[in-house]
């Protein structure tokens, strides 16, 4: 699959250069997340949205602990299309960037960034999935947390997988899908077993994140202005 990729997002993938691993190394779920309520998530021309959806937050322990945390949580989704929908080998796909935080109280327990996420399913299914993965050229994924629930550092790479189950099903709209409700679970995943190697840590996840986020809402306004997505050719 060739991506024709903007600077923007190129000058993105440069500043999270540590977390873009180009090696084979494997990843490892240390976080599962379960909706606590349906149809909380939101996707609505090109928009995903969950605002203070509950939600139940569960980090494994030893030895793929990263986090120290089981409970509830609340979490907001903010993400958006950065090219249009369309039908590749039998799947309605997008590409999305955006952002997930789930908080216990005002901490915050996982923050995720990323850029290069797809939603993918059969058309007209109720069932799709959102999935990155950094050993995929364009996928970028920065995660953070509070210093008080971290164990082990985060070490690249990173992927993530999300399961949606949809009404409407699946479909084409234009440019982008047609608008749907969805509920949500999924997983986060890390080179844990970088972590018997003195693997380097992420560089402070406060500014990365701030820096990535900046960057993801100035390709939002160079979309927008421009009406040119980035392109994905088969």
């Amino acid at each position: 699959m060739r991506r024709i990729v903007p600077i923007s997002i190129a000058s993105l993938l440069l500043l999270l250069a540590p977390c873009a691993v180009t090696r084979a190394d494997s990843v490892i779920p240390y976080a599962t997340f379960s909706d606590g309520a349906p149809g909380q998530w939101h996707y609505v021309g090109g928009n995903v949205t969950a605002v203070g959806d509950p939600g139940f937050f569960l980090s494994f322990g030893g030895p793929n602990q990263i986090l120290n945390y089981i409970g509830g949580v609340t979490y907001d989704v903010n993400a958006f299309a950065t090219a249009n929908a369309g039908i590749n080998g039998g799947m309605v796909q997008q590409e999305i960037a955006g952002q997930i935080t789930f908080k216990s109280g005002s901490l915050t327990v996982l923050d995720v960034l990323f850029q290069g996420a797809l939603i993918s399913g059969l058309p007209n299914s109720n069932s799709s999935s959102i999935t990155a993965d950094t050993h995929i050229a364009g996928n970028v994924i920065s995660y953070s947390t509070d210093p008080s629930f971290q164990v082990n550092p985060f070490v690249g790479p990173f992927s993530f997988s999300i399961a949606l189950t949809q009404t409407p099903g699946l479909a084409l709209n234009g440019n982008n899908l047609a608008d749907f409700s969805a509920t949500a679970s999924g997983s986060f995943s890390s080179n844990l077993e970088g972590t018997e190697h003195n693997p380097t840590p992420l560089p402070p996840p406060a500014p990365t994140s701030l820096a990535l986020f900046g960057a993801l809402v100035g390709v939002r306004w160079f979309l927008v202005r421009t009406h040119k997505p980035i392109s994905v050719h088969a």
